[in-house]
């Protein structure tokens, strides 16, 4: 059974959206931001940063998500370290499935798998609710 953040991430990507958009827009609420302010905000995240392939698009969203509901924003780095944990968890966990979190290394690496962002928006999304659910 999907949750509700995977049935709309899905439908954001089936709809043409990055997997960096599909990612971040579901969590609009917990981020405070419109839907359209994290359309364009990520926009430039997909197929790996700008379409190079490098860091996946859904990781990067996944950091933006993060770092948005933890961050202190006191201009003196005093939730940090923090930010940068939970952040390494996630990435951590992605790697765990996919075993990088560069896109040109977990879509040409190895055998291809039909539907692969689709998978990975999916891991993204339960990594992003699990994290962001420690996050008090």
């Amino acid at each position: 059974m999907l949750t509700d953040k995977e049935k709309e991430a899905f439908q954001l990507y089936k709809d043409g959206c990055t997997c960096s958009q599909s990612v971040a827009i579901p969590f609009s609420e917990e981020l405070k931001l419109d839907k359209e302010t994290i359309y364009k905000l990520t926009e430039g995240f997909g197929g790996g940063v700008g379409g190079q392939q490098e860091v996946c698009g859904a990781v990067s969203s996944m950091s933006m998500v993060i770092s948005m509901i933890r961050s202190y924003c006191d201009y003196k780095g005093s939730s940090k370290q923090e930010t940068y944990r939970l952040i390494r968890k996630a990435c951590d966990k992605f790697k765990e499935e996919y075993g990088s979190i560069r896109c040109i290394e977990i879509l040409h690496g190895g055998k291809p798998v039909h539907g692969m962002c689709g998978l990975k928006i999916k891991k993204a999304i339960n990594i992003l609710e699990e994290i962001t659910g420690e996050i008090k």
